[in-house]
């Protein structure tokens, strides 16, 4: 048996290193990836305690009133109809309003050409 025995000995003598870097390599690897679990864990149950905690807190509620803000804008949009009417058309003339258009010629319309034929003819 003593014959075994230092046989064994040897054997594990002869090969210590390697045996040595193994158990290094696999005690190492096993840290790793505890200390990876470990901070998975942490920051899991962290952000899980934020968020619960910013979920619970009490909401405060706000009530605006928008009258004026609607009643500016309905203001504004009037003001805008009110005057594109005075603007030129795209073509640049402007039949309605007897004002002169690009080429310079006046434009009227009918009512204003009737009234004035009828006043000349009343006035003769």
């Amino acid at each position: 048996m003593s014959q075994e025995k230092v046989a064994k000995y040897k054997e594990a003598k002869a090969n210590r290193k390697q045996t040595m870097k193994k158990e290094k390599r696999a005690r190492l690897i096993r840290n790793i990836v505890t200390g990876v679990v470990c901070v998975a864990v942490i920051g899991w149950v962290g952000y899980s305690g934020v968020t619960y905690y910013i979920e619970n807190q009490p909401r405060l509620n706000v009530e605006a009133d928008f009258n004026a803000i609607d009643e500016y804008a309905a203001s504004l949009s009037t003001e805008t109809i009110e005057s594109t009417d005075d603007v030129e058309s795209t073509d640049g003339t402007e039949s309605t309003d007897g004002t002169e258009s690009t080429d310079g010629t006046e434009s009227t319309d009918n009512a204003e050409t009737t009234d004035d034929t009828e006043a000349a003819d009343d006035a003769e």
